[in-house]
């Protein structure tokens, strides 16, 4: 049984990406958007003006260490210019503690790579030279690396830098972040890409157990935190893996994958299932069959059970078709309780804010 509510729906379809040049390179900017951080901005940018603040008040005995705590918190909040700044100063002090030198070489080379590609090979030698560095830098160094490697499609190499940042990622104790999982989520695009759908599906299977506890409480809020994008991007992987291994029994299936059982007031939502009528179109020329892909959607029903409200939230390949020739059609989708349910009595249809994992798949 399904309850009404917010749904994510996943479409998946066969897609090539030798048919649209462009895709490629959309899957590596997505990956590299991933979040990291369980903190929100406004979190992060109050650490970062804190410590900014007690770096330009320190003393010249502890600049060197707030210098370092700044520009780590800097970076973590996005703001290059002023964690390029207290990098530096760190930097141009004499006799620093190695740890701390570590740090802000990773720091500048992060910042300096994200704008200037051409300085790879200075993040290299940072990240080569950094064993004693804070080990969300050191997973971030390394997942830089391994998206630059899928760029120019070095699946192998880039499986390795995903590698190291997931190990590096695992040291992370006393601040919890998603780096690893993101590591795992980028792992398996190079192993799809390589046609190690084995692989891919198990890395993905191991984000989705690690995270299972915490997606089951997940937030009414309309706008997605951190942990559920990284949670629907495994899940749309993991879809479009699943069809790649010609694991799907038939043609347009779907299968829940999360449900609420109760709106956001806590009053019980009706048991159902929706009706899918009518289907996407996908354009011929779109679909080919080597590869697979998959879109998540966001769905809101109204008191009758009629989706009012649909988005996306995730793709692969993260292209506007896959996730257009849906959004045409969701308005015409219905939920529909089951027979002993009594909508406006027993339970409600409408509910705002719940997560409901749904999946489409194609073969």
């Amino acid at each position: 049984m399904k309850r009404a509510g917010l749904a994510i729906v996943l479409l998946a379809l066969a897609w090539a990406p030798a048919s649209l040049a462009d895709i490629p390179q959309l899957v590596m900017d997505r990956l590299a958007e991933l979040p990291a951080e369980r903190a929100t901005p406004d979190q992060l940018n109050q650490a970062a003006d804190n410590a900014l603040s007690q770096w330009r008040a320190a003393s010249p005995e502890t600049a060197a260490r707030l210098a370092e705590a700044a520009a780590r918190s800097a970076h973590r909040a996005g703001r290059s210019a002023e964690a390029l700044e207290a990098a530096r100063a760190v930097l141009g002090t004499a006799g620093v503690d190695p740890s701390l030198e570590a740090n802000a070489r990773l720091i500048l080379a992060l910042e300096t790579f994200a704008t200037d590609t051409s300085t790879e090979a200075q993040l290299v030698q940072a990240l080569e030279g950094s064993s004693g560095a804070h080990p969300v830098l050191r997973a971030r160094a390394a997942r830089a690396l391994a998206i630059a490697h899928m760029r120019r499609d070095e699946q192998e190499a880039a499986i390795a830098r995903w590698r190291q940042s997931e190990a590096a990622a695992a040291d992370i104790s006393n601040e919890r972040t998603y780096d690893y999982e993101v590591a795992l989520i980028g792992r398996a695009a190079s192993h799809a890409y390589r046609g190690e759908s084995r692989e891919g599906a198990e890395a993905v299977e191991t984000v989705l157990e690690r995270m299972r506890n915490d997606m089951a409480r997940l937030s009414p809020a309309r706008e997605m935190t951190s942990g559920e994008q990284v949670y629907v991007n495994a899940v749309v992987w993991r879809s479009a893996l699943s069809i790649h291994r010609a694991e799907v029994s038939r043609d347009w299936s779907y299968v829940g994958v999360g449900t609420a059982t109760r709106d956001e007031a806590g009053r019980p939502l009706c048991r159902g299932d929706f009706r899918f009528r009518p289907r996407p179109h996908f354009p011929i020329g779109a679909v080919f069959g080597r590869w697979s892909g998959a879109s998540v959607l966001r769905l809101a029903t109204d008191a009758e059970g009629r989706v009012i409200h649909a988005e996306s939230v995730a793709a692969v390949p993260p292209t506007p078709l896959f996730s257009r020739v849906t959004l045409d059609v969701a308005p015409e989708w219905r939920f529909i309780p089951d027979e002993d349910e009594t909508p406006g009595v027993t339970c409600r249809l409408q509910a705002e804010g719940w997560l409901v994992n749904w999946r489409f798949e194609s073969r």
